[in-house]
């Protein structure tokens, strides 16, 4: 029932996008599946918006631009690695440019998945340092 009820909201951004009367209600079940599970035992649903919240994507997480000019940077040392938990402003990385030591801290909360570079290597200006 989740799917198709995430597959029916999927056109909308917001629960405020919703139709007039499309009967969505973020504290009711679900009106797509009806409100059954697959032993046909009701049980409350929570909104689509709710159920996407929590089956969160991969965020591939780019080297951003460090300063004027600068296309790449050299990786210094990492100071988390695949599987740790990361907060929002929370530092992942040192890198280096000619002009600068920099410190990268995550745009975003949430495990860290993959780690693209290893220390000493050179990351250019876009490409993804870890995914999260």
């Amino acid at each position: 029932c989740a799917a198709r009820c995430i597959a029916s909201a999927a056109r909308f951004d917001s629960p405020r996008q919703q139709p007039a009367g499309s009967g969505w209600n973020p504290t009711r079940t679900c009106r797509v599946g009806g409100g059954l599970s697959s032993n046909g035992v009701g049980e409350a649903r929570q909104s689509p918006f709710a159920v996407q919240r929590r089956h969160k994507s991969i965020v591939p997480f780019p080297l951003a631009q460090t300063g004027e000019g600068i296309a790449e940077c050299e990786v210094v040392r990492w100071f988390i690695k695949e599987g740790d938990t990361v907060e929002k402003f929370q530092p992942i990385c040192e890198v280096q440019s000619d002009k600068a030591n920099i410190e990268i801290t995550s745009r975003h909360e949430g495990v860290i998945k993959t780690v693209c570079f290893k220390p000493g290597d050179i990351a250019e200006v876009g490409k993804t340092l870890v995914e999260i």
